[in-house]
């Protein structure tokens, strides 16, 4: 699903949650957890996101869901970065991203650099946002993941731009590379919703 769909997808998601909690396995509870946290961190929604951060790190710790824990942990440590500017906070994203990867591989290994460069930007380090920006693109031209490239762009554009990192020239560029990308991404979700739309 394209990334500029959503708000459908918190709804979505929401209910997986329910019906996991409902399922009442340890695992598809947390992962569905973890997920659903995604879905708010790239929203924007801090209070929710908070709360799905601190179940998921409860129920890891209790079952010893490493990668979920890491996970977990990440998400809390922005949800405190974006609320108080926690600094120390933002080390935690860094030091988790290595158990997530240890235990998670490359699944959505970009998303959670991309996440660390966010904390980044909104603490004001824009050298630092704007190299996990880039190492977070790298990833995504390596591995895929391609829709998280227009929030990773506009995320680099903006730390270019308020650190003075780049020619302005090259900044307009990656905004409109991020405008354009995320046009495409959601030109091309309605096509496919209405490739399968209505149902037979």
């Amino acid at each position: 699903r394209s990334s500029a769909d959503i708000p459908q997808s918190v709804v979505e998601i929401d209910q997986s949650v329910e019906a996991a909690r409902a399922i009442d396995h340890p695992y598809t509870v947390a992962e569905t957890l973890r997920v659903a946290a995604m879905y708010r961190q790239i929203a924007g929604d801090l209070e929710p996101l908070g709360a799905l951060a601190e179940e998921t790190v409860a129920l890891s710790e209790t079952y010893g869901f490493d990668g979920l824990l890491a996970a977990g942990n990440i998400f809390l440590a922005f949800c405190r970065v974006m609320q108080s500017g926690a600094a120390g906070k933002a080390r935690l994203i860094r030091d988790n991203l290595q158990h997530y990867e240890d235990n998670y591989g490359l699944l959505f290994l970009p998303y959670f650099h991309g996440v660390r460069a966010e904390a980044r930007l909104f603490l004001r380090d824009y050298e630092g946002a704007m190299q996990a920006a880039e190492g977070a693109l790298a990833m995504i031209e390596r591995y895929g993941e391609t829709w998280w490239r227009p929030r990773l762009l506009g995320i680099k554009a903006e730390a270019a731009t308020r650190g003075a990192l780049a020619d302005p020239a090259h900044i307009n560029q990656w905004r409109h590379t991020a405008m354009q990308t995320a046009k495409a991404q959601q030109s091309e979700f309605m096509h496919e919703r209405l490739r399968v739309w209505p149902p037979r």
